[in-house]
């Protein structure tokens, strides 16, 4: 499933071990800041600048995840939309 994030922009993302909130900043040249942290406890399990098409995994209770950007949708005269994927990965 793919989330859609209007810049500036929140998104909750359920969880077993607790809920986490994606964040990002301005999209500009491509970039934006990609925070992901904890909804009850306020702790940063992620936070880095990405690009248009960057894929990265961060850790969660236990588990790994991997984020990427798919794409941007960048208007001059609206606000900017970026299209994440996320899932679980196994680690062995």
């Amino acid at each position: 499933e793919e989330i859609k994030l209007t810049q500036r922009g929140t998104h909750v993302i359920k969880g077993s071990a607790g809920d986490v909130e994606l964040k990002i900043g301005d999209i500009t040249e491509g970039v934006t800041e990609v925070e992901i942290q904890g909804i009850e406890n306020e702790k940063f399990y992620y936070r880095k600048l990405m690009e248009e098409g960057e894929d990265d995994e961060f850790e969660y209770e236990g588990f790994h995840y991997r984020i990427k950007i798919n794409s941007f949708e960048e208007h001059l005269m609206h606000d900017d939309h970026a299209f994440f994927s996320f899932r679980v990965v196994e680690k062995s």
